[in-house]
């Protein structure tokens, strides 16, 4: 399968310029609305936002569609949207 960016930390620092030139302040606004995402659950946001489906971002992070899934459940607990139909919306309006 073919990648848009590759999983390995030097491909990641690439990702975060390209994307911050893009969105200069959803990180920041995102760790302000949450400060306990990890560093994997911080890359499921970016790439939802990039509007990545599950299964592009399992194929980025090399894990399975379910793990993401499972990323993404305890993101929304922590954003404390549990109740919000879709992440990637709430993302899109950071």
């Amino acid at each position: 399968m073919t990648t848009i960016y590759g999983s390995r930390k030097e491909e990641w620092s690439k990702i975060i310029l390209d994307f911050e030139r893009t969105h200069p302040n959803f990180t920041h606004e995102l760790l302000l609305r949450s400060t306990q995402l990890s560093p994997i659950e911080l890359k499921i946001c970016i790439f939802a936002r990039m509007n990545l489906s599950i299964k592009e971002i399992a194929i980025q992070l090399g894990i399975s569609n379910k793990s993401v899934q499972n990323h993404r459940t305890r993101i929304r607990k922590k954003l404390g949207v549990e109740h919000v139909s879709s992440l990637t919306s709430y993302l899109n309006g950071i």
